[in-house]
Order: structure tokens, then sequence, then C-alpha cells
């Protein structure tokens, strides 16, 4: 009841805190250079980095996990303590409680070599997992190979394996949500735009079903604008095919473009959102918008 603690001469009071810590220590990863960790400073818990230089110093990488902030904020902050962390030699992984969840219900999958330059500076490579509940991971070699397995939270108790060369998990297709970062073609002045069309560029020949969404001005939903196959559209076969020999190519082009028009989509802010709902693999490799600035009226 007497314990008490004092600053003697105050030591330590004029240093930076770095923010090196972290609530879990199951979601410490290393990988190449790097050591990666969740973070809970600032208020904000986020994936931050640290590096050791060539003469032993610790640099404090900063925040990796910016482009997801809104993720970042919805997590159960009283169960940070139950992230669990791995990285497979390409991806990291970290399974963290979402909402009000008391279990790992959400996966965060983030690619360290992959950095593109923005309007708003770095942008990351990252993708959100739903629908399993890790509650830790760990490498096995039982199959003759060091592969990723990771003990289920839930109730099942079973253990997963994990493999993205399938698009199931346990039966169940995947989803695809790819949303994109809200597009404004003029970001000053009072004028709306008239968003017309948008551009896709995809992978063919997956025999999924891919659908674009929409929005304006952070509406409360999307809208579907259009829906279209993925499969490719190769020369037929047979006698009544036109496949010739030494000319066509089966399989037809790997890359394919749609042009989708979008519905009245009249404002300063346009939301677009990318689903497939198949257990076929879905790569969309680039997007194009189109609009026309409306003319100011008086009155």
């Amino acid at each position: 009841a007497a314990f008490n603690a004092t600053t003697i001469a105050g030591q330590n009071t004029a240093n930076t805190f770095s923010g090196f810590g972290t609530p879990s220590h199951q979601s410490i990863v290393s990988a190449g250079k790097y050591i990666y960790y969740l973070s809970f400073l600032g208020g904000i818990p986020h994936i931050r980095r640290m590096q050791r230089t060539l003469y032993g110093a610790i640099l404090d990488g900063g925040i990796m996990s910016l482009d997801i902030e809104t993720t970042m904020k919805g997590l159960n902050f009283s169960k940070l303590n139950l992230t669990a962390g791995v990285y497979d030699g390409k991806y990291i992984y970290w399974a963290v409680p979402s909402a009000n969840s008391s279990i790992n219900d959400t996966v965060l999958v983030y690619y360290p070599p992959l950095v593109t330059r923005g309007p708003l500076g770095e942008i990351r490579s990252w993708v959100k997992w739903t629908g399993i509940n890790p509650n830790q991971f760990f490498l096995s070699t039982i199959s003759g190979r060091t592969k990723i397995y990771f003990g289920d939270s839930g109730t099942t108790g079973k253990v997963f394996l994990v493999d993205t060369s399938l698009y199931r998990e346990n039966g169940t297709a995947l989803r695809l949500t790819a949303t994109a970062r809200h597009y404004t073609q003029y970001a000053t002045g009072p004028r709306k735009s008239k968003y017309k069309y948008v551009y896709t560029k995809y992978e063919s020949d997956l025999g999924g079903t891919l659908v674009l969404n929409g929005r304006i001005e952070k509406a409360a939903a999307y809208t579907q604008q259009d829906s279209w196959s993925t499969a490719g559209t190769s020369p037929g076969l047979g006698p009544t095919g036109s496949f010739t020999l030494g000319v066509s190519t089966l399989g037809g082009s790997s890359i394919s473009e749609r042009r989708s028009t979008l519905a009245q989509l009249t404002g300063h802010l346009l939301g677009l959102k990318y689903t497939e709902s198949t257990s076929n693999a879905c790569e969309i490799y680039d997007f194009q918008i189109m609009g026309l600035k409306k003319a100011l009226r008086n009155g």
C-alpha cells in the first residue's frame, strides 16, 4: 500500500516515446530485415515496423496499415491481446478480433514488397479475410514441405490449412470484395460530375461472374451497375467451331476489358465496389472512370 514510483533527477522525462511495444507478443513477425508488430499507440491500433541498422541501432519504420485505418478503428480494443501473426515467405497474416468479437474473426493479409505511389502518398497491399477464426498460426512440415496451419478459435476445434490455391472455405465458395477509394473528378469547386463509364481490365478464362457496384456521396448502400462472366471467348473447337490450328490461340486472350455504363450517378464523390461470389479465381488489373463536369446554372 505504501509503494510509489518517483522519477529521479528528471531521468527519462525528456525522451521521446517511440511506440515500441505490443498488446500481443504473437503479433510480432520477422520478415526479411524488418520486424512487424501490432501497436496500440495514439488511440488507434496499427501494424508498425522496425528495422535494425548496420550499426545495431533500432529504427522505427512507421505505420504500415494506414491504408486500412477504418478497419483498424473497428477492432475490439479490449481483445487485441489475442492477435496472432505469421509469415509464409511471401505474405504476412494477422488474425485480429473485429468490433465486439471476443475471438479472432478477421485476417489481415499484407504483401510487404508491393508499395506504390499515389496522390496521398504510399499505398500498400492489404487484403481482409472474414469467415475464419484463427486463434494461433503455426508452421508444419507434415505434408513434406513447410505450410501454414491455424487452430480454429470457434466451437469446431479443427485445424485448417491455409491454402491460397483454392477458392472455397470448407466447401463454401469464397467471396471477393474489392472496394476502391472514393473518386472525385474535380476536387474543388461547386460543380458536380456526371459519371458515365467504368473501364475494367481483368483476367479472363477464369469462369467466374464479376459484379460492379457503385454509390454517390457515400450513400448507405451500393447499387449494382453491371455484371458479366469472366469466361474466355476463344474460338470454338469441332466441326462447327472457327478455331484454326496454327492461327487461333486456345483460350483466347488472357486479359479482357469491359465498359460498364453507370446508371445516372451524378455527384461529387463516386464509390466503386467489385464482388465475385463463385469458387473461381478472380483478378482485376485496373479500372478507369470517365465522367463529365456539369455546367453551372444561374438561379
